[in-house]
């Protein structure tokens, strides 16, 4: 089984991934935006991803992820911020209060 993520950037619910200082200075790095590199995060993790969008040039920009590849720092540093309430670990109860554990 393998992990699916609905919302790459993060939810209304969620602190948003697009204004955190760690992921915002890999993706300076890298000439990219957030976006891209929360995605190529997910790829590089075997995380199943389903970003929603509307915008045509936000989807194009979502495509171009295949020519990116984080550096294990990069790796190592997103691992670290403990995004377990963004990424479904512990995210029922967190969020919604129902004690659902999806991981064991």
């Amino acid at each position: 089984m393998l992990p699916l993520k609905m919302s790459p950037p993060g939810t209304e619910h969620l602190e948003s991934l697009m204004k955190n200082p760690i992921i915002l200075s890999i993706a300076k790095k890298h000439h990219r935006d957030v976006s891209q590199m929360n995605l190529t995060w997910a790829v590089q993790n075997e995380v199943i991803m389903i970003p929603k969008n509307t915008n045509i040039d936000r989807m194009k920009s979502n495509f171009k992820i295949n020519h990116i590849e984080l550096d294990e720092d990069g790796l190592q540093k997103i691992a670290k911020l403990e995004l377990n309430d963004v990424y479904f670990n512990g995210f029922f109860e967190n969020t919604y209060s129902i004690d659902f554990h999806i991981f064991y």
